[in-house]
């Protein structure tokens, strides 16, 4: 059984797009999904520097991109690796096939955070061309929040859930996320060097719009095309 997990921010390191592009029609893929998701993705994956990725403006998209490309080369083949054809909820020729993997390979599409815009598409709820133009819209916003104020992110690991709660919050923190059973992460409107129960945690890689004021703004932006998208889906 085939699984892919597409990951969030935090998976993306410099050069990580350039081993796929050996594979048939990927460099179409990426071309077509740059145009898409207004971002240069050819460019940011394969000589992109670590700063510029950790860009959220450039590492969603980036990442949901990497995901669809594993999956079209796993799952898929050539099937996956068309043209562009232009037209308004198709976009890649070959797209489609993905959507289709999950039922026909006998697979699983798992996402977390972004990730789950690439997941959408492998199982068949969304179609590529709507996932690049979603991300594209979300990570442009969710960097347009972070410049407007300073801003920090740490995970921390380990620790009792609920005490590590309630210290986040003594200490003026938001609770941004669970990410997972032992691994919590806090947001904070400025950097700073906080002590969290827990064995470890580490101050933010990318900026971290997060908190209750700073999520206001991109969540505006990106609702009008998350309606589009559930009103197309629920045809």
């Amino acid at each position: 059984m085939l699984v892919i997990a597409a990951p969030g921010q935090g998976a993306q390191t410099p050069g990580f797009l350039a081993p796929w592009l050996e594979f048939p029609g990927v460099t179409e893929l990426f071309a077509s999904w740059s145009d898409l998701a207004g971002c240069d993705l050819m460019k940011y994956g394969t000589v992109g520097t670590a700063d510029e990725i950790r860009d959220t403006a450039v590492a969603q998209p980036l990442l949901v991109a990497a995901a669809l490309a594993a999956a079209s080369v796993l799952a898929m083949g050539p099937a996956f690796s068309g043209g562009h054809d232009g037209g308004e909820g198709s976009g890649v020729d070959g797209a489609e096939h993905a959507r289709h993997a999950d039922g026909r390979q006998g697979g699983i599409a798992a996402g977390h955070s972004v990730g789950e815009l690439a997941a959408g598409v492998i199982a068949g709820v969304l179609s590529a061309p709507d996932a690049l133009r979603l991300v594209g819209v979300r990570g442009r916003a969710m960097a347009d929040a972070a410049a407007a104020r300073q801003t920090s992110m740490t995970a921390v690991l380990g620790g009792h859930e609920d005490d590590v709660l309630r210290s986040i919050e003594a200490h003026g923190l938001t609770p941004a996320n669970i990410n997972g059973a032992g691994q919590i992460v806090s947001s904070s409107r400025r950097s700073r060097r906080i002590r969290l129960p827990g064995p470890g945690s580490g101050r933010s890689r990318w900026p971290a719009p997060f908190t209750p004021c700073t999520w206001r703004p991109p969540s505006t932006r990106f609702a009008p095309k998350r309606r589009r998208w559930q009103s197309v889906t629920q045809c």
